[in-house]
């Protein structure tokens, strides 16, 4: 380890501390978010609002300040944030502003908890789709934190490769077989996605040997995700002995992965069903949600190396994680059943997979520093929500 401890997950970010200094001017802080906004400061003002401000929400969240959107339902969601297409990763996307009253307590979180959904079913009904069309669409559309690469002016919410930063004293995971850093996120920075119940603050890190991984599913013994909560004491791990320079896979490709700043943003995500659909023959309905989806939301380009939440993807042709861990679950369930015909072992199986799909959502997918393997990590909502991140289950596949 090297000398210097810090303190969580906030400081490492420099760029924390260099907002919450302009923050100390309310009035330049307002002016700036309306800039980021794309509107110029004083315009669509709310008349006679005393006592209220406009302000960047993160910027308030990291004051302590409590929001209301009270008068603005939708306020939380932004044209630009982008819609999911397996090979199409997005640009950022700007958080509308947010009404402020000295006096509110609504937690920014929960305010937020269905405002795109609800957006999405409002604008649903304004163009004519009946009601009960929009929420049956609804239901299957979930919403991610993707990363990738940041850019200037981006904001920066963790890392991808680079050493982890640790808590003090703690040894690098993996025992004797040390475990490649694969990145780290703040959970204070990231934007917030209906759904996606994360720690409010402190680091998440993740660790993956994928060769060792990918020999069975799901495993927990080559895999590591690191919860460290905020206020902890830590510092920058150095590498483990001899893995500084060493190749430690069959591939030449060396245990630490370059380190690339990341920013985030919110992106929609529809299940496969749906990206794969039969244009020519859907419903009328369903092709107009479709495209709604993207008028709303439409396509960016940018390169994408995290995601957070949403649907795990299908990799390489092969099953996704939800359908290998149904069909482990359906063989189990038909182990004492030999006669069980065909057309009911399918249809177990769907079942299992419907329900996986409700109970369990991916916790991190990402590339690996290996050609041809892809990570997932998935986690049941009520263990994310609780913050057993040890209940994580680890699926590493194919691309090829």
């Amino acid at each position: 380890m090297t000398t210097g401890a810090r303190d969580g997950s906030g400081q490492r970010l420099a760029r924390i501390a260099d907002r919450d200094a302009a923050a100390s001017d309310p009035d330049a802080t307002a002016q700036q978010a309306m800039r980021d906004a794309g509107r110029e400061p004083g315009a669509n003002a709310d008349p006679g609002s005393t006592g209220m401000r406009r302000h960047h929400p993160k910027v308030l969240l990291r004051q302590g300040i409590p929001v209301s959107t009270q008068g603005r339902s939708r306020a939380c969601a932004h044209p630009n944030s982008g819609h999911h297409h397996d090979d199409d990763d997005r640009r950022s996307w700007t958080p509308a502003l947010w009404t402020v009253r000295e006096s509110a307590s609504t937690d920014l979180r929960s305010c937020c908890a269905m405002d795109r959904h609800e957006q999405f079913r409002s604008a649903a009904i304004d163009r004519g789709i009946p009601q009960d069309e929009a929420d049956k669409f609804a239901d299957q559309l979930r919403f991610a934190i993707w990363a990738g690469p940041s850019g200037a002016g981006d904001e920066v919410v963790g890392q991808f490769g680079g050493l982890p930063e640790l808590p003090a004293g703690m040894e690098w995971p993996g025992d004797e077989y040390p475990l490649p850093i694969i990145g780290s996120v703040d959970c204070a920075a990231l934007p917030r996605a209906e759904g996606l119940d994360l720690p409010a603050d402190g680091s998440l890190l993740f660790f993956l040997h994928h060769e060792e991984d990918i020999e069975e599913h799901p495993t927990t013994e080559f895999s590591r995700v690191l919860y460290v909560p905020a206020g902890t004491e830590t510092e920058v791990a150095s590498p483990p002995p001899g893995h500084d320079t060493r190749t430690f896979f069959m591939e030449p490709i060396p245990f630490l992965i370059p380190e690339c700043r990341l920013t985030a943003w919110v992106q929609p995500v529809l299940p496969d069903w749906i990206e794969r659909r039969d244009v020519q023959s859907e419903s009328d309905a369903v092709k107009q949600l479709c495209e709604l989806v993207d008028d709303l939301w439409p396509s960016q380009d940018r390169f994408c190396t995290l995601r957070i939440g949403g649907y795990c993807r299908e990799i390489g042709g092969q099953d996704n994680p939800y359908a290998q861990m149904a069909f482990d679950g359906a063989r189990s369930l038909l182990a004492a059943d030999a006669d069980t015909s065909v057309e009911e072992r399918f249809r177990l199986q769907g079942e299992e997979e419907h329900r996986l799909i409700q109970e369990w959502v991916p916790l991190a997918q990402f590339p690996t520093n290996g050609e041809f393997y892809y990570g997932c990590f998935l986690i049941r909502s009520d263990d994310l929500a609780a913050q057993r991140f040890d209940q994580m289950r680890s699926f590493t596949m194919f691309t090829e």
